[in-house]
């Protein structure tokens, strides 16, 4: 945030999130801070705090598409707002945020840096091309392009923007991966998919908290693989 907290917050929040609006918008009141609400989904976000009961309320509620940075800010300079901030805790929205945030000169993440790590295939290409060591992988649009792929078996198939482990899968075979796949595009069309060299052994995990100078380490744990996927 800048210097001030005298300004407007920018919350911007896909579905409906508890922990965006019981959460951070009460925080954000109890600063003394306008809490603009930028949604793509409007109407649950309206009849969520249309309750009377609840502990703070955004200042407006506006239609956005928030995975756009230049809806995003066309939509702030149109309603003249001051940011103080752009924030979201939402995987799918960081990139847009800190393009956001960038144009209006706040503090916030590299957006090629969020760009990366919520696309799979782009974070394996930034390693390979970086001199880094890395697995086997490729990206797959359409049942047809596993015809002229030799996988190292197993592999594991993700949604090549998927959060969460949601639609991961462990493949032994070209049989379960055409399976998969199948599947997969009929429930998401013209999604695409990362197939990647399955590696067994343990999985390392930190948490951290920074804000560009300082970097906190919150603590982390270790699990075997075996026999579960990288996810």
């Amino acid at each position: 945030m800048k210097d001030t907290l005298n300004g407007d917050l920018i919350i911007l929040t896909h579905v409906l999130n508890t922990t965006a609006v019981t959460g951070f918008v009460p925080a954000a009141k109890a600063l003394g801070l306008r809490v603009w609400l930028l949604t793509d989904d409007i109407v649950a976000h309206q009849q969520f705090f249309s309750n009377p009961k609840l502990d703070a309320y955004p200042d407006e509620i506006l239609s956005c598409d928030v995975f756009n940075a230049q809806s995003i800010i066309e939509l702030i300079l149109q309603n003249n707002l001051h940011p103080s901030a752009i924030f979201t805790n939402s995987d799918h929205l960081q990139t847009a945020c800190a393009q956001a945030a960038d144009f209006f000169a706040l503090l916030g993440k590299d957006w090629r840096v969020c760009y990366r790590a919520k696309n799979k295939t782009a974070m394996r290409q930034y390693l390979k091309q970086s001199g880094l060591e890395t697995t086997w992988y490729q990206a797959v649009d359409e049942i047809n392009q596993l015809e002229t792929l030799n996988p190292p078996y197993p592999i594991v198939a993700k949604p090549q923007q998927g959060v969460a482990s949601m639609d991961v899968k462990l493949c032994q075979n070209h049989q379960d991966l055409a399976q998969f796949c199948n599947q997969f595009w009929q429930q998401h069309p013209n999604q695409s998919l990362l197939l990647e060299q399955y590696l067994q052994g343990t999985a390392f995990t930190l948490e951290t908290l920074g804000d560009g100078e300082n970097l906190v380490a919150l603590g982390g744990f270790d699990i075997e693989l075996s026999p579960r996927p990288i996810l």
